[in-house]
């Protein structure tokens, strides 16, 4: 998903969708393990177990009109899990990503591959 909204950096960014209004989300950050709804997530895409916490305290229950997302590379990925960025408001939301560009390497990845 990409999304916009008022936050430090000023850009969009691409993440991914964990949690939808209501879901309540949980990280055990010692096992890696993210939770929806008591469920541990299947997650092959990740590279590396969760390990890594910012400032948001769980479990949190995601707000009415708002997402909980979370980027694949977890462990330096800025994401709901930090209030510099937060719940992303469904407002803000500017699409899907199917297809990410590496500026630097020039790298294409399609995403859900």
């Amino acid at each position: 998903m990409v999304v916009t909204q008022p936050w430090e950096r000023g850009i969009p960014i691409i993440k991914r969708v964990i949690g939808l209004s209501g879901d309540t989300i949980d990280i055990d950050f010692d096992n890696g393990f993210v939770y929806v709804n008591g469920e541990k997530l299947s997650e092959p895409y990740i590279a590396e177990p969760t390990n890594q916490s910012y400032d948001v305290e769980f479990p949190v229950t995601v707000p009415e009109g708002y997402l909980f997302v979370m980027g694949d590379n977890r462990n330096v990925s800025l994401d709901s899990r930090s209030s510099k960025v937060g719940f992303a408001d469904k407002r803000f939301v500017l699409g899907r990503a199917f297809f990410r560009l590496f500026k630097e390497t020039g790298a294409i990845s399609r995403e859900g591959k």
